[in-house]
């Protein structure tokens, strides 16, 4: 075959490829380029890693129906869904795209994580569903016309790889110890859960994954250990301590306590009575002692903690007048029920406060305090507020912060978990009682809070050998500050 000019070859090339494509059955070739898939970056992801959904493929300017399922997620199987309008090139991105409708309403790239929501009727107490530390498997389906067309699976981690679990029944200490990877030892941290009892395994396992060695400590409702939160002695939390400090995986000059709600009180307790506690960190808190709570409402008061032997001086229900507990009965008729103006009456006792207050003046290193406006358990951020302005009027040595999220409640969730759960139900009672705060604000503010509390820590215990001296922003003299987030 002879030489061909450049024209010429060009036509022929083209004539091939057209016989080829002609060939072809148009819908064939349609369908290779439009076949609905769903990408999902990445296929593996910590509990606070971004997840990018991305939808490709589909009909142009198409409704399109997004769910998200799991059955292994914080002990429950989990819903969530949205309806999208795809772009005029059939994609469309979660990260980026408000739904037109579903069970969030915003462009928000774990909207379909924090809005998820199970099935049972009753609300659901934070902690009391079985805190399962396996990866979290998800399935992601797109319909179309109430068509299932796509599907993908992910994993959430909610333990970093090579963090080790270890249960501690060790004298009559009681818990779970997260050790993360490597030979260095780490700081320290004991990890307080609330009225709820148990262990809060969850947050340990997510601090240890950013690196501390987590205690989950249990001081009631676990185990053989005492069955209602009364009576708590606090050589028990002094036991922890020195156990916590004396592990060769730990540091034991960087040792710190974080609490939420009744865990929030213990934690400021904790760090004003021991100075070994170099950082504190206490959620939805109160500056303010409390009485127990008793396995049954017959029983007389009794205060929460004692300490050598003695109760300490705590505020309750014994401290209203006549007026305000008929106040009060009638706050009990109200469903779902706020304890928040108990609370509020109760203050009221200028004098009883004062004794009950925390001196958490005393504590041996920086305090973060948080809380939500909304908050219809009790006024955490009147709490906080109390506590910053002793820590101030004592001019502590140390960067404290308090950091109010206006729309949020009582509950911090770690990030990405489900923020649907705004009320809880007593056991015994069967009462459904308010926490407060909207799923999206909830969200918002429970990221930003654990993020916020990482970079505490990590200013606080930045890395230096033993025995030096750190200069931190967090641990320098400075103003207390109060700020209002979003």
């Amino acid at each position: 075959m002879g030489e061909m000019n450049p024209p010429k070859a060009f036509r022929v090339v083209a004539a091939i490829l057209g016989a080829v494509l002609i060939s072809l059955p148009l819908p064939a070739i349609a369908a290779s380029r439009r076949v609905p898939n769903i990408e999902i970056k990445p296929k593996q992801a910590f509990i606070d890693e971004r997840v990018k959904i991305i939808l490709r493929g589909f009909p142009a300017k198409q409704l399109v129906t997004v769910r998200v399922c799991t059955s292994n997620f914080h002990g429950h199987a989990w819903t969530s869904h949205a309806v999208f309008l795809s772009d005029r090139h059939g994609r469309v991105d979660l990260s980026t795209q408000a739904p037109i409708s579903g069970t969030y309403q915003h462009a928000d790239a774990g909207g379909m994580f924090w809005s998820m929501s199970w099935s049972a009727e009753e609300g659901l107490a934070p902690g009391s569903a079985r805190e399962n530390l396996e990866p979290a498997n998800f399935q992601v389906t797109a319909e179309v016309n109430g068509q299932a067309v796509a599907a993908a699976n992910f994993q959430r981690l909610l333990v970093a790889p090579g963090v080790e679990r270890i249960p501690v029944h060790d004298g009559k200490l009681r818990g779970i110890l997260f050790v993360p990877p490597g030979k260095s030892p780490h700081p320290g941290i004991i990890v307080l859960g609330g009225s709820e009892g148990g262990v809060s395994e969850l947050n340990a396992a997510f601090l240890a994954s950013k690196g501390y060695a987590a205690l989950a400590l249990a001081y009631f409702s676990y185990e053989d250990l005492p069955p209602s939160l009364d009576n708590i002695p606090l050589e028990y939390f002094e036991a922890a301590i020195n156990w916590l400090g004396s592990r060769p995986e730990v540091r034991h000059h960087e040792l710190a306590v974080i609490g939420g709600s009744r865990g929030g009180e213990l934690a400021l307790l904790l760090g004003s009575r021991f100075p070994q506690i170099k950082a504190v960190v206490a959620m939805a808190p109160s500056g303010v002692i409390w009485g127990g709570i008793t396995a049954t409402e017959a029983d007389p008061p009794q205060a929460a903690w004692t300490y050598r032997g003695q109760p300490l001086p705590f505020m309750g229900f014994k401290d209203l007048t006549p007026d305000q507990q008929k106040q009060a009965g009638e706050v009990f008729h109200r469903s779902p029920f706020s304890s928040l103006p108990l609370f509020q009456l109760m203050l009221d006792h200028r004098a009883a406060v004062e004794k009950a207050t925390i001196p958490v003046e005393k504590i041996n290193g920086p305090v973060l305090l948080i809380s939500g406006k909304n908050d219809r358990m009790w006024p955490s951020t009147q709490f906080a507020d109390m506590a910053m302005e002793r820590l101030k009027q004592a001019k502590h040595l140390y960067h404290d912060r308090h950091l109010a999220y206006p729309s949020a409640g009582h509950y911090f969730p770690l990030p990405n978990l489900p923020a649907t759960v705004n009320t809880l139900v007593d056991a015994n009672s069967k009462t459904v009682i308010a926490l407060g705060g909207d799923p999206e604000s909830t969200a918002a503010a429970a990221a930003d809070a654990w993020a916020q509390i990482v970079t505490f820590l990590h200013a606080t215990f930045a890395a230096a050998p033993p025995g030096t001296t750190r200069s931190q922003p967090w641990l320098t003299s400075a103003p207390n500050e109060t700020i209002s987030r979003f």
